[in-house]
């Protein structure tokens, strides 16, 4: 769900659309009722003053409120677009709309009052003070009435908050937990693809027919041109998203069969990007188990070369960590999502470049404590860099959307097919 709209566009749906309801509900309701209640009471004086001219005058409140509702709608397109992007463009497409035609009809409505009246007072049915005070009652009803075009142009706007708020409440989740799941129990870590195919946007496949079966313990690096499908396979075995058809399988359990909890506890993902949150580094470890205890947080970071760098810190494994651990190097904030990785035990691990941008020495703790991470485990390694996929007991080369290579590093590189191209490629660039 989160693929189809910008982090900025989900904040401004959650804050700035969800705020202009309130005001909408709150404040503008409550200008509308009191408004509302005056409007009534001073129409009734008009009908005790004249009721000829009351009739009149009543004819400019619903042209009023009619052109309120025929804008109202104009508004409610034009501020979809205005609060895409900002509240005060919105604010002012508001008052362009309720507020220039509105206004104008304000006062011819006023000219047609005093030309009526004018014409009852000369043909002897008022008198002048009668007049004076029916338009000064008239008068009053200026301001309520505007007041309740102006809400009825504010509701509309928050209607477009509403369209935008929903939107992103009622996108479906991709993949959910069937009635009949199970707990996926303790796994091997064998992981089979079996004709699988897969669509983000149909009839266009980004995965075509592949089948595929890694072993407990094996490592396996896919490797690819851009496009060729490396992601969307891990995305399948975090069940992310679920085959367009065919089926992805561990240790024979069909992934759309087993309760997501129970699949991702058992997997450890060490991203490119390593995202961190606000709070100390210990809770960041345990971010996949909250339960864990200091030690075993300990344990983990010793596997992830960080313990320490952790201690060298001066609150040690109670620092707090600024948003996105910007206190950090590179190296230090990937060594902490291996730890987090790590915690778990998984028996499959997923690692999405995750050695790249970093310098000769951060790279090589990263590297060793990667290697103690996939230690026996069945492991993915997304990469690009020759140095990465040489230690795979297998790679497996997709190009678009289908496996065209399998073999050892040593098997390809002379084989003149696409793996011996990227090497080829990369080689040049290095020299």
């Amino acid at each position: 769900r989160f693929e189809r709209w910008t982090s900025g566009d989900l904040i401004s749906r959650m804050v700035q659309d969800t705020s202009l309801i309130q005001t909408t509900l709150l404040t503008g309701l409550m200008e509308f009722v009191g408004n509302a209640l005056f409007l009534v009471g001073i129409l009734v004086m008009l009908f005790v003053l004249d009721w000829r001219l009351a009739l009149f005058t009543l004819i400019v409140i619903p042209v009023l409120l009619g052109a309120a509702r025929v804008f109202g709608h104009e508004i409610q397109r034009i501020s979809l677009r205005a609060q895409a992007q900002i509240a005060d463009l919105a604010s002012l497409l508001r008052q362009t709309f309720s507020g220039a035609r509105v206004s104008l009809l304000t006062a011819l409505g006023l000219v047609a009052v005093v030309w009526q009246g004018g014409r009852l007072v000369a043909g002897g049915t008022m008198t002048a003070g009668t007049l004076i005070a029916f338009l000064v009652y008239a008068a009053l009803t200026i301001e309520p009435a505007m007041t309740i075009s102006r809400f009825y142009g504010a509701a509309r706007q928050g209607l477009a908050a509403l369209d935008r708020i929903s939107e992103v409440m009622n996108v479906p989740e991709a993949v959910g937990d069937l009635p009949t799941a199970v707990d996926l129990p303790h796994i091997s870590g064998e992981v089979a693809f079996r004709r699988v195919s897969f669509s983000y946007e149909p009839p266009h496949r980004v995965l075509n027919d592949i089948t595929l079966m890694v072993h407990p313990g094996e490592r396996v690096a896919l490797v690819g041109p851009s496009g060729a499908g490396k992601t969307t396979i891990i995305n399948l075995i975090l069940r992310f998203y679920d085959p367009t058809s065919g089926t992805v399988t561990i240790d024979g359990y069909d992934l759309r069969t087993v309760r997501l909890r129970s699949l991702r506890r058992q997997i450890g993902l060490v991203p490119q990007e390593t995202v961190l949150f606000v709070g100390n580094i210990a809770d960041n470890i345990a971010y996949a188990r909250p339960e864990a205890t200091r030690e075993e947080i300990m344990a983990a970071a010793r596997v992830a070369n960080a313990h320490e760098f952790i201690t060298s810190l001066p609150a040690g494994y109670d620092t707090a960590l600024s948003e996105d651990g910007v206190q950090l190097s590179g190296g230090q904030r990937q060594r902490l999502a291996i730890a987090r990785a790590v915690i778990n035990d998984p028996r499959v691990v997923v690692l999405d470049e995750a050695t790249s941008a970093l310098d000769a020495e951060s790279e090589r703790l990263v590297q060793e404590a990667l290697d103690r991470l996939m230690e026996g485990r069945t492991t993915f390694v997304i990469a690009h860099r020759l140095a990465t996929v040489r230690k795979a007991d297998r790679i497996v080369v997709l190009d678009g959307g289908r496996i065209v290579e399998q073999g050892r590093h040593d098997e390809l590189v002379g084989s003149g097919g696409v793996y011996s191209r990227l090497a080829r490629l990369q080689l040049e660039e290095v020299t």
